[in-house]
């Protein structure tokens, strides 16, 4: 940047991010190939979430009480490949996790829960990660979107869009 003053910077070596997100309260969460990241309103970074040597797979970061971070793992039952779910809170710590069997094709977050999509199958979780309901679909799943009723989805699949409850 040239003609911009430059009020803060921060520098991470070796990330590189792809994902910004600002709430309300004036707070930032960046996510990078290595980490998360939070700062306040001033830029100033709070705390930042590292990845070490695992691979993200999926984020959803628009809830700064509840981010949710999928990592691969092996040694599933389906396909030998299975799912880490990390939940982070708005202090950086992990409050839940838990492996889920499978590849996660999508995540979506409410309020209050949170909707993990594996294949034909959609998990609406709390943010303990304890099931409140399964949903089962004759396709597979591309997005979903949990409504903040933290009833009702919409869902794609490759040709079609539904609300489900």
């Amino acid at each position: 940047i040239t003609d911009a003053e430059i009020i803060k910077k921060e520098t991470f070596d070796s990330s590189v991010f792809f994902s910004l997100d600002f709430n309300n309260n004036d707070t930032y969460v960046a996510l990078g190939n290595d980490r998360l990241t939070y700062f306040n309103s001033d830029g100033t970074k709070k705390w930042s979430y590292k990845f070490g040597k695992r691979t993200l797979s999926k984020a959803d970061i628009s809830n700064h009480d509840m981010m949710v971070l999928a990592f691969s793992a092996t040694g599933g039952v389906i396909n030998g490949n299975s799912t880490d779910i990390k939940v982070i809170n708005r202090l950086g710590k992990v409050t839940s996790q838990k492996t889920y069997n499978g590849v996660i094709d999508d995540i979506s977050l409410s309020n209050t829960s949170i909707a993990l999509v594996f294949d034909k199958e959609i998990f609406v979780v709390n943010s303990n990660l304890k099931e409140k309901k399964i949903l089962k679909t004759d396709y597979s799943i591309k997005k979903v979107a949990l409504y903040d009723d933290n009833e009702h989805l919409f869902v794609l699949g490759k040709s079609s869009g539904e609300i489900l409850k």
